[in-house]
């Protein structure tokens, strides 16, 4: 696989208060943690070799964010014993910890017992080794604990130690690459030291699929999260191509489906009170809709003024009218819909806004003419993937380089030709994408939004919630 040898540091952040206080807050929070994941044996102490509170706060809300089926862990202590209950806690998942010491092996194993955590953690004894990457030694875990390792979800770096080496933690991305999930998370202890900046500026130069944030704690953290590859694996078949034409009988009667499907949106009480009445469902989906679209846009644009806007999918037009607030000019907008039957409640509410039936199949606009194409809740009602996959494509087209797609849907098809099927942006746009997972009311956490250690609580407070049923994303820009 081509690797393209580039990675975006999204964030640098500083301490926001002195650092006694910050250490006292984050053993608090810490407390509060472990009060929440059952822990009634006492830990061992947090001292100047172990992983420090915030660090621990921070695994524990990755951990129960991103509910890993497997975690290797370089290293073994503290941080074992707490990454255990947190899989305790999910009731799945493992975790392998290598360990070069035997003495600090035999400490963590009696923990673990002490601790009864041994259905979900194993550690590893081993010892360091030397190792040929590319034209260096290196001493690193002996690596035949890999024979066991499947899919691992999340890495977390805290060892070897840092005198045994320069560049101590290096080998542990390539050698564990190979074994990474599509979606891997790798956090990483001791992130202020120079190795540990040296060593993820090395791994941007060979690997070109993380992300990476360095998070400021009292001895530095980095995450790195590893986006999903969309390049072919060299010489695999193409996917078939999947041709559609007006006169292709499958075609009409996908669309058929689709128009019977939507056909009685207009007239029906039940839809119109769901979408557009004072129901607690609707007040609760329109304010996420609102917030969601105004910080993902508001990213990337100050106002939509001047800007070309395509709905497909539009119904009535109420998105356009809706973005027309944000200072869009009704005559740069254009809804397209494969039913008219709402058309006339739209042309009545904003004629300016422009609305077209189409046959399903093409968009009827020349390439890159809008900046922005939306659809909200419209991939789910279109009744196969193929009809999906075309749709995204003919989007695609029309948008200019450096446009954007607003993305709002279900998670699943709700088309009677495709129930259940997945509905995921990623399957249809491999462009630069960030996305929201919204649920029937806005998630507990949204209250403390603006609270500086709200990430370290948010994976408990949100558990309160309702699970997702919705996808938001702002997808590109287009490259």
């Amino acid at each position: 696989m081509n690797r393209i040898a580039s990675m975006r540091i999204l964030s640098r952040v500083r301490l926001p208060v002195p650092m006694a206080l910050w250490k006292y807050y984050h053993r608090k929070l810490f407390g509060l943690h472990g009060r929440l994941l059952g822990i009634r044996t006492p830990l061992p102490p947090f001292t100047d070799y172990s992983v420090t509170a915030d660090f621990a706060n921070l695994m524990i809300s990755e951990i129960l964010e991103h509910k890993p089926s497997l975690i290797v862990e370089a290293g073994s202590g503290l941080s074992t014993i707490i990454a255990a209950y947190c899989l305790k806690q999910l009731g799945r998942g493992f975790l392998i910890a290598l360990e070069h010491e035997k003495r600090y092996l035999e400490l963590c194993q009696s923990a673990i017992l002490e601790h009864g955590l041994q259905e979900y953690v194993r550690v590893v004894h081993a010892p360091l080794t030397r190792l040929k990457l590319g034209d260096r030694e290196w001493l690193w875990y002996e690596p035949a604990f890999k024979n066991s390792v499947t899919t691992i979800d999340l890495l977390l770096v805290d060892g070897p130690p840092g005198d045994v080496q320069s560049l101590s933690r290096y080998p542990m991305l390539p050698i564990l690459f190979d074994s990474l999930g599509e979606k891997a998370l790798i956090l990483m202890d001791d992130g202020a030291r120079a190795d540990e900046k040296d060593i993820v500026a090395r791994w941007a130069q060979e690997y070109g699929c993380f992300d990476a944030t360095y998070i400021a704690s009292e001895k530095g953290s980095i995450r790195l999260q590893r986006r999903p590859s969309h390049e072919a694996e060299a010489g695999a078949p193409d996917p078939p191509v999947v041709v559609m034409t007006t006169s292709s009988e499958s075609y009409r009667r996908e669309v058929a489906a689709a128009r019977a499907h939507t056909a009685d949106y207009g007239t029906s009480q039940e839809f119109r009170k769901y979408w557009l009445g004072f129901t607690a469902e609707s007040r609760n989906l329109r304010a996420q809709q609102l917030r969601v679209l105004g910080e993902l846009l508001g990213g990337v644009v100050d106002t939509l003024a001047g800007w070309r806007i395509l709905d497909v999918g539009c119904g009535d037009g109420r998105w356009l009218r809706t973005l027309v607030e944000f200072d869009a000019r009704p005559e740069d907008m254009v809804g397209i819909d494969v039913s008219d039957v709402r058309f006339e409640i739209g042309r009545a509410k904003n004629p300016l806004v422009k609305l077209v039936q189409t046959d399903g199949l093409s968009i009827p606009f020349d390439a890159e003419h809008f900046d922005l194409a939306t659809q909200f809740v419209c991939f789910s009602n279109i009744p196969s993937s193929a009809l999906r996959k075309h749709t995204a494509q003919e989007m695609g087209r029309v948008l200019k380089r450096g446009g954007y797609i607003f993305w709002w849907d279900l998670r699943s098809a709700t088309a009677p030709t495709d129930p259940g099927a997945r509905i995921e942006p990623t399957d249809y746009f491999d462009w630069p994408i960030a996305r929201r997972e919204i649920g029937p009311h806005p998630r507990p956490s949204e209250a403390l939004r603006y609270f500086p250690g709200v990430r370290f609580v948010r994976a408990f407070v949100d558990r309160l919630s309702a699970p997702a049923t919705y996808t938001a994303a702002l997808i590109g820009p287009k490259p």
